[in-house]
């Protein structure tokens, strides 16, 4: 779940299958958007496995080599069943 209710402006929330990624460099194995504003829960029914690490991070742009911020940093949570 990412919760991008407190900023007005979407992010691009990055998942790495690896320990220790670089916002810019390191490229995603997944993204996901989350519009400005709102907060979105992303399924898996059957999970998803990282074999090296894992790593996430946001950035307000979708391109590999962003490495823009937001203002605020989205609350993200992940829950397993």
């Amino acid at each position: 779940e990412v919760d991008n209710s407190s900023y007005g402006t979407a992010v691009y929330f990055k998942l790495a299958d690896t320990d220790n990624a670089t916002a810019g460099t390191t490229a995603a194995t997944m993204v996901f958007f989350c519009p400005a504003s709102v907060k979105r829960s992303y399924v898996f029914p059957e999970g998803v496995a990282f074999g090296t690490g894992f790593s996430h991070w946001c950035t307000t742009g979708a391109a590999e080599s962003s490495t823009a911020a937001p203002g605020t940093t989205p609350k993200v949570r992940y829950v397993t069943s």
